[in-house]
């Protein structure tokens, strides 16, 4: 992973982001009237045609990653690799100025980025073997005494270098729901599914 350091300049304005993303291939420059646009000044995310009389206005990022939100590429530059790197939500909320539903917001979009990225991954095979375990996750009143909500979880994990591993949500622990799980490597279909 890059340093914070090295990206200090593509956090500090949206310019340098765009700068960053271009230099990278993130995003790339379109192309009109058989030339490269040219970025806007005045708009860092809107490139121009520079042929006369086209002049023709185009946006950086629409269709991208960084086209689908109202914040800047340097915030959804620093919030994505404060994300990544593990930071706290309060730490992304200190750190990138933002207010906290908006740090929420992004973060829930980027858990669900990555889960759909990896929602249709097995673990286990043949001679591997996969470690199961249920537990309850939930809130005690006043952090005190036995756990009064709460929900169900199977997790499995291979007995492998790689670790490969999923975690779902279940509505109970009945011999039905957990056989299901099991057998079908493919948790999605009984709830809520993470896989790392």
């Amino acid at each position: 992973m890059v340093s914070i350091i090295a990206l200090a300049d593509a956090f500090k304005s949206e310019e340098g982001a765009v700068d960053y993303l271009l230099a990278q291939g993130v995003l790339e420059m379109p192309i009109c009237c058989d030339s490269p646009m040219r970025l806007m000044k005045e708009r860092p995310k809107m490139c121009q045609c520079s042929k006369w009389p086209c002049k023709l206005k185009k946006s950086l990022v629409q269709g991208t990653f960084f086209g689908n939100s109202k914040l800047k590429c340097n915030k959804i530059l620093l919030l994505s690799y404060l994300w990544c790197t593990g930071s706290t939500h309060t730490a992304i909320v200190s750190q990138s100025g933002l207010n906290k539903n908006t740090v929420t917001d992004w973060w829930g979009y980027c858990q669900e980025l990555v889960g759909s990225t990896l929602e249709n991954r097995k673990i286990g095979g043949e001679g591997i073997t996969i470690e199961i375990d249920e537990s309850k996750f939930g809130k005690r009143k006043h952090h005190r005494g036995h756990r009064v909500e709460g929900v169900w979880v199977v997790g499995g994990v291979e007995r492998t270098e790689e670790r490969k591993m999923f975690v779902v949500a279940v509505p109970n622990r009945s011999a039905r729901t957990l056989s299901r799980v099991i057998n079908s490597q493919h948790p999605r279909s009984s709830g809520k599914s993470y896989y790392y």
